[in-house]
Order: C-alpha cells, then sequence, then structure tokens
C-alpha cells in the first residue's frame, strides 16, 4: 500500500512542469547585459512605470512563472542574440524570432501573450 502511494506521488511529480532557468527570476532593475536580452513588463522599455528581468544567450525559460506568463510588454536586445518567444509553455504554440528592440509589443500582435522563451547567439 505504501509503495504504491509513493509511486503515485512520484508519477505526478513528474507531470508537473518545473524549469530550472525560471529560479531566481525576479522582476526589478538588473544591470543591463553585454549580450542578451531584457523583458519589460511596460511598453516603450520604460523601468520607471515598471519593472523588468534580463536573460543571456542559453538561458531560455521552457515556463514562464505566474507573474511573468503572459506580462511582457516590450523586449529589447544587445549584443547579437537572437529571442524566440512562444505564446505556450514548453515552446509550442505560436512563436516570432526577434532580433531587434521591440519598444511596443503590441505593434506585432503580441502584448502580454509570451509563455516560454529561447535565447541564441545570431
Amino acid at each position: 500500500m505504501i509503495t504504491r502511494i509513493l509511486l503515485a506521488a512520484v508519477v505526478l511529480l513528474l507531470t508537473i512542469p518545473f524549469d530550472l532557468s525560471a529560479q531566481n527570476l525576479a522582476w526589478g532593475r538588473p544591470p543591463l547585459p553585454k549580450a542578451g536580452v531584457c523583458f519589460y513588463n511596460w511598453p516603450n522599455f520604460d523601468a520607471n512605470k515598471g519593472k523588468y528581468f534580463c536573460r543571456t544567450t542559453g538561458q531560455d525559460i521552457t515556463n514562464l512563472p505566474k507573474d511573468f506568463n503572459n506580462a511582457i510588454s516590450s523586449i529589447r536586445i544587445f549584443g547579437g542574440v537572437t529571442v524566440r518567444i512562444y505564446s505556450d509553455f514548453n515552446f509550442r504554440g505560436s512563436s516570432l524570432a526577434v532580433r531587434h528592440d521591440i519598444a511596443d509589443l503590441r505593434t506585432v500582435g503580441w502584448n502580454n501573450r509570451i509563455s516560454s522563451i529561447s535565447i541564441r547567439p545570431r
């Protein structure tokens, strides 16, 4: 009986999405990266009205946490990176490759729609 309960618990834990890359993710005002990307929760990269978080190449996020999911309004690119944004978790759904700043994601139909992110060198 205990073995079945433990097995069921393990199976349940394996089905819950867990993203190590999203750990320590916090809205704030961190230093800007030399090569990477910053995501703002306000249009026009406005850190005075909103906040942002930054990532560098290879710091993909398969599942944006609740406070970040569908909450990004502008993207600022630093150095030679390509960012692919996805509408769903686990790099699924619609996607868009971003190679330059987008001051207002409404202009490309992506405001508050991002659920996962991949960052690669160009």
